[in-house]
């Protein structure tokens, strides 16, 4: 493990070389990880960057996220919890993505891809929200292949008898 100095701050980086691959991590503030971005490394090429931003983290009232810069993003998975449900069906937390280009302007983004079994035959499963009633995590990706936005927020509607507590958390990959 290597340490590695941005503004006299140690950050925790580590280098892999497994079989010719090599694979670097990085953990820092999605800020640093975006500064690194496109830098040349003796990997042969530019970093690839991968973090967790928690949108939403456990929250009991229906609630929207800050915005998440996802400016270049390669690949998105998010993970809705909903959890302290004292029985099914007391209380749904309806999860949302909302995209933009420009920060100010947002739509709700139709193409969530469900995490559900599909045949060869079949399409992939496209949702524009998620309703969770019992006490689970539920996982969904984003076309990226055919989208590109600049920013996204998530959403959540709690209604219900009991509060819930809602997590909502997108792996970003660029």
């Amino acid at each position: 493990m290597k340490k590695i100095y941005k503004w006299g701050i140690p950050v925790l980086a580590t280098l892999f070389v497994v079989a010719g691959v090599s694979a670097f991590t990085f953990q820092g503030t999605p800020e640093e990880l975006k500064d690194i971005q496109g830098q040349e490394s003796n990997l042969g090429g530019g970093f690839s960057t991968t973090y967790i931003n928690t949108a939403l983290d456990e929250t009991s009232a229906s609630s929207t996220s800050s915005s998440i810069n996802i400016d270049g993003a390669d690949r998105i998975t998010l993970a809705f919890t909903v959890a302290d449900v004292t029985g099914s069906g007391l209380a749904t937390s309806t999860f949302a993505v909302e995209v933009s280009v420009d920060d100010v302007n947002y739509v709700t983004y139709n193409k969530l891809i469900d995490n559900v079994i599909n045949t060869n035959a079949q399409d992939l499963t496209r949702v524009a929200s998620v309703a969770i009633d019992s006490n689970s995590t539920k996982l969904y990706s984003m076309d990226l292949t055919s989208d590109n936005f600049m920013f996204m927020r998530i959403t959540d509607v709690i209604i219900g008898t009991t509060t819930a507590s809602v997590t909502a958390q997108a792996l970003i990959e660029n």
